[in-house]
């Protein structure tokens, strides 16, 4: 107390804070740090892997999806495979298409597919393609439609 009277007395700045305390308020402000960054990581972690966690769906193969149980069959599902020729109708001018797809080209078990929607351009017979929807039993239901794109090296290898 002594110490303290002549300080003031002397005008000096006294430093309260003893060696321990500041030890302890470094290891405070250590420890907000630590949490705050588990905090952004994890965020950061569940963002993505909610984003990824659309696209990233399996798709399944024209055997696979005939040999699935039934309680599977009526959940959204899909599917890739290669049209099969000879399968492509549009009835009239709408936008409803009719067609077959099959595990390989020209050979396989064929599932006949009705997507009702844009077709892209590069859709024909033989190209292959993921369909996504739903199984009835008789015939697969689509929503969407992906056309894969013949590469360009696939164009000229074939030409020659």
């Amino acid at each position: 107390m002594q110490r303290v009277e002549s300080a003031i007395a002397d005008g000096e700045t006294l430093d309260t804070r003893s060696a321990e305390a500041e030890g302890v308020g470094h290891l405070l402000t250590r420890r907000k740090m630590w949490i705050g960054g588990l905090a952004v990581f994890g965020s950061v972690g569940y963002l993505v892997s909610t984003a990824l966690g659309g696209s990233t769906v399996y798709y399944l193969t024209v055997p696979e999806l005939r040999s699935l149980p039934a309680s599977r069959r009526s959940e959204p599902l899909r599917v890739a495979g290669h049209v099969a020729p000879g399968t492509i109708v549009r009835p009239g001018s709408g936008e409803v298409i009719r067609f077959a797809i099959t595990d390989q080209p020209g050979e396989g078990q064929l599932l006949p597919v009705v997507y009702d929607g844009l077709v892209p351009d590069v859709f024909n017979e033989h190209i292959e393609v993921v369909v996504q929807g739903q199984y009835t039993g008789e015939q697969f239901e689509a929503t969407m439609l992906l056309a894969k794109c013949p590469s360009k090296f696939e164009a000229s290898a074939a030409s020659q």
